[in-house]
């Protein structure tokens, strides 16, 4: 399985801060991320500022991530930047094809899961939300991502 986890509001965060306040909140979404992946022994590749590649087994998906309400985006909402704003998540996550597909699969599903989980299966696409409420929702015709922008070996 693949998944595109993102932090949502990342420029908003940054805004005005120093490289060390940038550093010392990038770590902090760092160390949230290891610790909601860790039970599965996948693979977590930051390749962008904002965005995160995630691979992992199949068996790990019921048990460790969904049962546990995709934890990560609540954990994720306590962090504030030293400006005083929390940071919002999205995780899109691709099953059900081959991997050329799954990553088309997350990229589709994480632009549709704004502030909480969605994910693409081969026949349908489910969505959930953490227990807490999503951040607000950028102002229309605001740009979402940047989808398709993949780290360099990904590249087609």
């Amino acid at each position: 399985m693949v998944a595109i986890l993102t932090i949502d509001n990342y420029d908003d965060l940054c805004r005005g801060l120093n490289d060390n306040a940038r550093s010392a909140l990038r770590s902090a979404v760092d160390e949230q991320i290891e610790l909601w992946t860790k039970p599965t022994n996948g693979l977590v590749l930051r390749y962008d500022r904002d965005r995160y590649l995630f691979i992992f087994e199949e068996q790990y998906f019921p048990t460790a991530l969904q049962e546990a309400k995709f934890a990560l985006l609540d954990a994720v909402r306590k962090i504030n930047s030293a400006n005083g704003l929390p940071a919002s998540m999205s995780i899109g996550i691709g099953m059900d094809t081959d991997f050329a597909e799954l990553l088309q699969f997350a990229s589709l599903a994480t632009e549709m899961a704004l502030s909480r989980a969605a994910i693409r299966q081969s026949s349908k696409i489910a969505s959930t939300s953490s227990s807490t409420a999503a951040a607000p929702r950028r102002p229309s015709g605001a740009p979402r991502s940047r989808a398709g922008s993949w780290p360099t070996p990904w590249a087609g």
